[in-house]
């Protein structure tokens, strides 16, 4: 499978997460024992970080495919969202909640052991449900544009 076919396989499976996180959100909301509400909030925030993981990389896919420099480093993950804006991938207002989420999913992976406020778990999903559709349509439109099938996209 070339890696223009990889990106696109990756579009098609990121496209029900929306669905996924808003339904989450709701089926956690619903839990009244506090031990199946927490486990519901863990799943929810596992989901989140998964799919923020995901968007970055259909970012560096999407930025491989218009030749630009993947970031790399200590500061790759702000550095990404930053060339997504460059690129008009993300719009200035989506940027600014994928840093939230972004920032919600570096502690979730670091820290998870950590209790997360279901209020700001709620909100970081509702917020990545909210903004992905419009990403991915940007993204898929930049994925239509590189063409073939074989098309081998320069990520290392």
């Amino acid at each position: 499978m070339s890696s223009l076919q990889k990106a696109r396989s990756h579009l098609e499976r990121l496209g029900a997460v929306s669905r996924k996180l808003a339904h989450g959100v709701e089926l956690a909301r619903l839990q009244a024992d506090p031990e199946a509400r927490d486990l519901a909030y863990e799943g929810l925030g596992a989901r989140l970080q998964a799919a923020y993981t995901g968007f970055e990389t259909l970012i560096e896919m999407s930025l491989a495919c218009r030749g630009t420099e993947i970031p790399r480093g200590e500061s790759s993950h702000q550095a990404l969202l930053d060339a997504a804006l460059r690129c008009s991938l993300v719009t200035a207002e989506e940027k600014l909640k994928l840093e939230e989420i972004k920032g919600f999913r570096h502690i979730h992976r670091h820290v998870y052991d950590l209790v997360i406020d279901p209020k700001i778990l709620d909100d970081r999903a509702l917020a990545m449900a909210e903004i992905l559709p419009g990403i991915l349509f940007r993204v898929g439109k930049i994925l239509a544009e590189a063409g073939g099938q074989d098309q081998e996209l320069p990520l290392d």
